[in-house]
């Protein structure tokens, strides 16, 4: 065993960038259980946004202590109607992922939504179309 911290010492002086401890040396966060919640330097609040632009909450954990994340807008509208059916779509209707304040969420079935948001497409589309067909009408 004391061979071993004599090459770890060897180690040392010779890279001290090898991440190995000295002898004697202690790190910083012996006896710290962990930091959690506004104490942690990396702590977002419990939200966080996915690459589709979603938020999502922490809403519990498990016995292990890992979080269980849930869609916030869904989660929203659960806490503003003490529960619905899960297989109603929260729609967002100005169309912005971040903002889930109550009064932009609206409950949809899925054919509603998907109806929803072909009407948006097709007025998309005529407005990049009015966009590139006007043509200047003024005499020259």
């Amino acid at each position: 065993m004391m061979a071993n911290l004599d090459k770890m010492n060897v180690i040392n002086k010779a890279n001290p960038n090898s991440g190995a401890f000295k002898r004697g040396n202690k790190p910083w966060n012996v006896g710290i259980s962990g930091l959690s919640g506004g104490e942690n330097s990396q702590w977002t609040g419990g939200e966080t946004v996915n690459a589709s632009g979603y938020v999502f909450k922490i809403v519990s954990y498990t016995k292990n202590g890992a979080a269980r994340y849930r869609l916030k807008h869904r989660w929203v509208m659960d806490q503003y109607l003490k529960s619905f059916d899960k297989k109603f779509i929260v729609h967002h209707v100005d169309g912005n992922k971040l903002n889930n304040d109550i009064g932009n969420l609206r409950l949809m079935t899925y054919k509603e939504h998907n109806q929803e948001h072909s009407r948006l497409r097709r007025l998309a589309k005529c407005e990049i179309l009015k966009k590139f067909t006007s043509v200047d009408q003024s005499p020259q």
